[in-house]
């Protein structure tokens, strides 16, 4: 997503994820030495000339996101916006 909205021109995002380590990593500046390299590619994305905002959120308040995500694993690199929330997730909410 960081990509796609580089690409878009976006020059203020913020990044909202459940993964406290992974922020704590990106944070105090270890993802540059971190042999995973998904995080060292989150830590070239956000070290980019523009903003990035990055903001813990409880499990719990993720679910739909979550949910959502493994709907449709399939359909990456692009970008949904919803007006309404979906039938399959209403239970969730």
């Amino acid at each position: 997503m960081l990509k796609l909205a580089c690409e878009r021109g976006f020059r203020q995002v913020e990044v909202e994820t459940d993964n406290a380590l992974l922020l704590e990593i990106l944070h105090f500046g270890l993802s540059c030495v971190n042999n995973i390299a998904k995080v060292r590619l989150l830590h070239t994305w956000i070290a980019k000339d523009w903003q990035v905002k990055l903001r813990l959120l409880s499990r719990d308040g993720n679910r739909v996101t979550n949910y959502l995500a493994k709907e449709i694993l399939g359909s990456l690199n692009q970008l949904a916006i919803l007006d309404e929330p979906l039938i399959y997730v209403r239970h969730i909410l």
